[in-house]
């Protein structure tokens, strides 16, 4: 007897239990029970990150903001109320608000940031003082869905500071 007729006689033996009922049995709509399995898996997992994507683009709407008072200082000078209006123009699908207001300050620039300083003193490396601007821009983003165990709203926030003088 040959390997090919015994091995053809094991496989047709199983083909008649598959047919007749066995634990192999009609396989029919088996992608269809898995995709309704993970279907609800995957489209959470849609939602969710593109309710993150949305985040991030309201976060990064909020950090142009920032930016937009301090080229507003750097061009036109202190003015705190034309600071905030630039802020607040930045987008027109939010309301970003500079809160708390821009500030201006002296200081000395170091490793670890800018330490206030009075406007006429020198700083430890023997340069003057500069003078700064400190802009915040201010949100506060609401998911378009509510996911449980998530907070209904996120505040956002960013400051740039930047030397005048």
């Amino acid at each position: 007897m040959k390997w090919t007729s015994v091995f053809g006689s094991w496989v047709g033996a199983a083909r008649r239990r598959s047919a007749a009922g066995g634990i192999d049995g009609d396989r029919r709509g088996i992608a269809a029970v898995e995709f309704a399995l993970f279907a609800p898996f995957l489209m959470t997992t849609m939602v969710g990150l593109t309710d993150l994507g949305f985040g991030l683009y309201r976060a990064m709407q909020v950090d142009d903001a920032a930016r937009a008072g301090l080229q507003y200082a750097l061009v036109r000078g202190f003015d705190a109320s034309g600071i905030s209006a630039q802020v607040a123009a930045v987008s027109q699908s939010i309301a970003i608000t500079a809160a708390p207001a821009p500030q201006r300050y002296c200081g000395c620039a170091g490793g670890s940031g800018v330490t206030t300083a009075s406007c006429d003193s020198f700083c430890p490396d023997g340069s003057t003082a500069g003078t700064y601007v400190a802009v915040t821009a201010s949100a506060t983003y609401v998911p378009p869905i509510a996911f449980p165990l998530f907070p209904d709203s996120f505040p956002l926030s960013s400051t740039a500071i930047v030397r005048l003088q």
